[in-house]
């Protein structure tokens, strides 16, 4: 077993391959539970609905859902990480996935300008100049 910092708390604890510490996964597990209980007797309810109901944030109901463990409630969606497409589990949609596997992006995703460091480098030019 591996010592690590638990991602959540930062807390050390012996790794046994789940990623998180003992107390953090039974965290996870009551939150889960309360929102799949709300989702029964309520299926017709939205992300934002289930977390001020249930008191579980919407980062977290939102990484069940990446995970695939909310698939029977099919009205709770995220957004694809490429193109934003609504999606019920994972990362991707069906068309950037297949786009993804092929090597080149899916057809109907927006081009999208690389910004990273260009805002930081003109915001310092603006500075210099005033």
């Amino acid at each position: 077993m591996e010592l690590r910092n638990c991602p959540r708390c930062g807390k050390l604890f012996a790794s046994s391959g789940r990623g998180m510490c003992s107390q953090c996964l039974q965290e996870d597990a009551r939150d889960y539970d309360l929102v799949r209980n709300y989702l029964r007797s309520n299926p017709g309810a939205n992300m934002v609905e289930v977390s001020r109901e249930t008191g579980v944030e919407l980062g977290k109901i939102e990484e069940f859902i990446r995970q695939g463990r909310l698939l029977a409630y099919n009205k709770l969606h995220v957004a694809c990480e490429m193109c934003g497409a609504p999606i019920t589990s994972g990362r991707l949609c069906e068309n950037c996935q297949r786009g993804f596997r092929a090597g080149e992006p899916a057809a109907d995703k927006p081009e999208v300008k690389e910004t990273r460091g260009k805002v930081h480098l003109d915001r310092r030019r603006g500075d210099r100049r005033s």
